[in-house]
Order: C-alpha cells, then sequence, then structure tokens
C-alpha cells in the first residue's frame, strides 16, 4: 500500500493506493497548532490498513511536510519522497528558477501521463490554478487567482451587511434578494473568470488543449462552465502516484 499526501492551504487530502488502484481516501482540515504525532494518530484512524510501504508527499506547508517526513521516519520507519522539480517527473518544467509549487507538478503529471496530449489543469482550491503542458510533454506556464472560499470570506469579513451563504446554483442571473444576488455573483462570476481565462489561453497556444478541472470547488463549477472539460477529483493524488512508481522504479534499476 502506497499513502499519497497533498498538504494544502485549507485541507489535507490523503489517498490509499494498492498498486495503480485508489481504495481510499479521506479530506482533513489543514491545522498548523496540530503536532506531527496528533496528526500521526489521525491517520492511523481514517486509513483501513495496518501496514503502508511507501509515502509521498506533495506540499504548500514547509513547515507541515517536515513535520510529516520526521513522522513517518520515527514511526513508520518509511523514507518519505518530497515532490520536487528534481524528481523524475516524465516532463520539463519550462518555468523560471523551476519554483513551480509541488501540487500543480503533481497535477501536470497526472494530466500529461495519464493522457499523453495537451492539456490544461485547472484546480479549484484556496487558489485557482491554471496550468499548460504541451503535447510534447512540457510544461508552459500558467496563472493563479484567489479561490472562490477565500475571496467570498474577504467579502464578509470586509462589509458589516453581507453574511455568509451557502453557494447554490441558480437558473438566473438577476438576483431579487441579497442571498440570491451573492450566490449567483459569486458562482456565475468565478464562472465567468473560468470560461474568459480558458479562452484566453486557448489564444496563445498552438494547440487545442483538453481542459482538466480537479480540487476541492471543481464539482460544483464543473456543471457551470461553457468550455467543454473533463472532472478528474483526483488528479493531485494520481500525480503523486505516478511520480513515486517513476522514482522508485528508477533507482531500483
Amino acid at each position: 500500500m502506497i499513502l499519497t499526501i497533498d498538504i494544502g492551504n485549507t485541507n489535507i487530502h490523503l489517498g490509499l493506493y494498492n498498486g495503480r488502484k485508489l481504495v481510499s481516501h479521506r479530506l482533513i482540515r489543514t491545522q498548523k497548532d496540530l503536532t506531527a504525532d496528533s496528526y500521526g494518530l489521525i491517520f492511523k484512524k481514517l486509513l483501513p490498513v495496518k501496514k503502508v510501504d511507501g509515502v509521498i508527499i506533495c506540499s504548500v506547508n514547509p513547515s507541515l511536510e517536515r513535520q510529516f517526513r520526521a513522522l513517518f521516519k520515527k514511526h513508520w520507519k518509511l523514507e518519505t519522497i518530497i515532490v520536487k522539480d528534481d524528481l523524475d517527473l516524465g516532463l520539463k518544467l519550462n518555468y523560471e528558477n523551476k519554483k513551480l509549487g509541488a501540487d500543480r507538478i503533481a497535477n501536470v503529471v497526472a494530466a500529461y501521463h495519464l493522457h499523453k496530449k495537451g492539456c490544461m489543469v485547472i484546480d479549484l482550491g484556496t487558489a485557482i490554478t491554471f496550468d499548460v503542458v504541451s503535447p510534447a510533454g512540457i510544461y508552459l506556464g500558467g496563472a493563479i487567482a484567489p479561490g472562490i472560499g477565500i475571496s467570498s470570506q474577504a467579502l464578509f469579513s470586509n462589509t458589516a451587511l453581507l453574511k455568509p451563504i451557502s453557494l447554490r446554483e441558480r437558473k438566473f442571473t438577476i438576483g431579487k434578494t441579497t442571498t440570491e444576488s451573492l450566490q449567483v455573483g459569486i458562482l456565475y462570476g468565478f464562472t465567468s473568470m473560468l470560461d474568459g481565462m480558458i479562452g484566453r489561453f486557448k489564444k496563445e497556444l498552438k494547440f487545442k488543449p483538453l481542459i482538466i478541472l480537479t480540487g476541492g470547488e471543481a464539482a460544483k463549477i464543473s456543471k457551470l462552465i461553457k468550455s467543454p472539460h473533463i472532472l478528474y477529483p483526483f488528479l493531485t493524488l494520481e500525480g503523486l502516484r505516478i511520480i513515486r512508481e517513476k522514482n522508485t522504479t528508477n533507482r531500483q534499476h
């Protein structure tokens, strides 16, 4: 069994693989004040397996990354692979100083490995990231925008009369109440942004990319955007599995 861990700003996504099959996944909140041992207890409760043979992590939180690495070495006697640009990724990174986020690396690795064509990955999490890989397997770059949740929180925390609401799809665009106005403004505003960004990317590319949506808010937005695309909720975890497979296989030869 291989454990894949995507440490995000808001959530930590755990994926347990038996070979190439994802057999279990769990989502927990990122809590910076928890100790590594506390996280270890949570993992053991959540994961339906006694033995893990390997661990790979992508992280946007260096402190938690170090804690988890020490945790698995101390308690599970496992050396953790941390996703970085110097690993065998099966593609070339054309990015200044190669300072590309580990989650974005995992996303494009999975997209290209699974489809073998030019892809555009949109990850809707705390931030919304756009990443493009060419048909030749070259990462070309991307864009970063504030996510739906963090943008909404900023709006509610900086206005006296607007209160948090649950996002709900509406069949209209002109709201008749404050709640409706917020719902259509947030959901369709971000939908229009995504369609607009996809259009801008396509104008600059010399190929027609396969659009892949992933991340915590992807299912909510997927049915609203006009651009043809596929929804792949576990793309980051799949990328982690692929990167580990490539690098452990290479070390054995």
